[in-house]
C-alpha cells in the first residue's frame, strides 16, 4: 500500500507553537498518538508511525497523558494471559 502524504497549510505551520526544527517529527508523533488514543491504530503500528522505540513511545504517551485504549475484551485477554503465566511459573 502506498503511504499517504498530508499537507499542512503554511498558515498552520506558521501558527504552530512548535519549534520549526523537529516540527515534522513532532507532528508525526502527535498524529500517531491521536490515532492510537482513538483506537484507530494498534500500539505497535502507531509506535512505528511515530518513529520511536517502544519504551520511548510509552514514555511519550505518558508525558502527553494518553491512556491506553483498552476494551473489555483486551482486559479479559490480559487477565487470561496473566493466569496462564502464573500457572506455568
Amino acid at each position: 500500500m502506498e503511504p499517504i502524504v498530508l499537507t499542512i497549510p503554511p498558515e498552520a505551520v506558521a501558527a504552530a507553537r512548535l519549534p520549526r526544527q523537529g516540527m515534522e517529527a513532532e507532528l508525526q508523533r502527535r498524529l500517531a498518538a491521536a490515532l492510537y488514543s482513538d483506537g484507530i491504530l494498534p500500539g505497535g503500528v502507531a509506535c512505528r508511525m511515530a518513529g520511536m522505540e517502544k519504551a520511548d513511545w510509552h514514555y511519550y504517551l505518558g508525558q502527553h497523558h494518553i491512556v491506553h485504549p483498552l476494551t473489555d475484551e483486551d482486559v479479559t485477554q490480559d487477565l487470561q494471559n496473566l493466569q496462564t503465566w502464573r500457572e506455568t511459573d
